[in-house]
């Protein structure tokens, strides 16, 4: 019981005294924008998981809204200024619908079977 005390002080000394080290601008950016790309990849497959749960597709307007969303997210990102790279919008939202697109595929709403 009283290592736990003493632990628990020394990580409680070790994380007060540690220096604040503030993040660059580029870090912030970089930060917000991955931020973004994971709330696209939630809310898309979110759209699809509704749509499967309602025996059907994803809906092109919950669809839509999520790649609205992002893009004005990511404008806004850019536009705050700071950020290390510009206009890779195009490369990390193909990377963001290719994950949801194997995802699912990989997650068939209906098995198939073959007879022989």
């Amino acid at each position: 019981m009283r290592t736990h005390r003493l632990m628990a002080v020394a990580i409680a000394v070790v994380v007060v005294a540690a220096p604040a080290v503030a993040a660059t601008s580029g870090e912030r950016c970089a930060a917000a924008k991955l931020r973004a790309a994971a709330r696209k990849a939630k809310g898309l497959v979110q759209c699809h998981a509704s749509g499967l749960g309602e025996g059907g597709s994803a809906d092109p307007g919950c669809l839509a809204k999520v790649e609205a969303r992002f893009a004005g997210t990511w404008a806004r990102i850019e536009t705050h200024g700071g950020c290390a790279t510009m206009a890779a919008v195009d490369d990390v939202e193909a990377l963001v619908d290719t994950f949801v697109a194997d995802l699912t595929g990989m997650l068939p709403a209906s098995t198939t079977t073959s007879t022989r």
